[in-house]
Order: C-alpha cells, then structure tokens, then sequence
C-alpha cells in the first residue's frame, strides 16, 4: 500500500468481528489487517 495504516482501514474488520451475524462462527482466528505488508 505505499503508506502507514489508519484507524479507518480497521474498521471494516472490527465491523465483521463485532457483528453476531457474520462471525458467529469464528473462533480463536488472527486477522491481520496489515496492508499487505506480511504475506504468507
């Protein structure tokens, strides 16, 4: 990404993880929101 992170890129994220719906399921998982920056 060619740049530092923001509190805005993360907010997708904690969305997804906050909401019962579409995590519900997930479960001991690392996400990282990282820019691309570590890939594996």
């Amino acid at each position: 990404m060619a740049r530092l992170g923001t509190a805005g890129d993360c907010v997708g994220a904690y969305l997804f993880l906050s909401s019962e719906a579409m995590s519900g399921y997930i479960a001991g998982q690392i996400i990282d929101v990282n820019g691309g920056q570590l890939m594996s």
